[in-house]
């Protein structure tokens, strides 16, 4: 899979852009390939079936005689390594496949109406990610800090957002910041979720459109 990408995005109610653009300049992609498991016949294969590309491993063996003259037992390492494409399925309790398709939920439509307090016209939306992602991967929602609506025969108004967390990790992942949201799982869930508010104190009769324009990236922390 492509980390430049998103996988699929379902879209709940503005235009969308998906962005693969230089807004986060202090990522990089990282490409997870599924690992393939080592066979016991890689002892004597001269072309090892235990292949982690990722991580550039392959099987390998060691052999050891110094535990002939030792006093007791001798300890030798074995490094185990495995890597599973970012969108995989998850292997749930009860054994289970669970589905680990990376998806991002953003607003497709969104309505402003005049505010509880009369001075503006507003309307609030949220933005959900769920997926198997990887430990240092951050997802990044990034709406148009302002975007303009127009009308016939009317000058354009300005509007608004703000959108206060736009960075999505999983669950332990050490990111830390203001604009951070941590608990992305294979499953949507209502802690990887922030909300968003669109406003404008500009606009007047009539019927009034625009567009907001929604940059969603995935990218490798470094």
């Amino acid at each position: 899979m492509n980390k430049k990408k998103i996988s699929k995005v379902v879209a709940m109610g503005c235009a969308v852009i998906m962005a693969c653009s230089s807004a986060m300049p202090a990522y990089a992609a990282t490409n997870y390939e599924n690992s393939i498991g080592s066979v016991a016949e890689d002892i004597t294969n001269s072309v090892k079936v235990g292949q982690d590309k990722t991580q550039v491993q392959q099987s390998e063996y060691q052999e050891v005689s110094d535990f002939v003259a030792a006093e007791g037992a001798k300890t030798y390492a074995c490094d185990v390594y495995s890597t599973i494409a970012e969108g995989e399925n998850v292997i749930g309790p009860d054994g289970q496949p669970i589905d680990g398709s990376i998806l991002v939920s953003v607003p497709k439509k969104v309505i402003l109406g005049k505010n509880t307090q009369g001075n503006a016209y507003e309307g609030s939306y949220k933005v959900k990610v769920k997926g198997n992602i990887a430990g240092n991967t951050v997802i990044s929602i990034i709406p148009e800090a302002t975007f303009k609506m127009n009308q016939v025969n009317k000058k354009d108004i300005t509007v608004n957002v703000s959108q206060p967390k736009q960075r999505f990790v999983c669950t332990d992942s050490t990111l830390v910041g203001d604009d951070v949201v941590k608990g992305v799982e294979a499953q949507f869930n209502e802690t990887a979720v922030a909300t968003g508010t669109m406003s404008t104190t500009e606009a007047t009769a009539g019927s009034w459109h625009g567009v907001c324009n929604f940059n969603i990236q995935m990218a490798t922390q470094v």
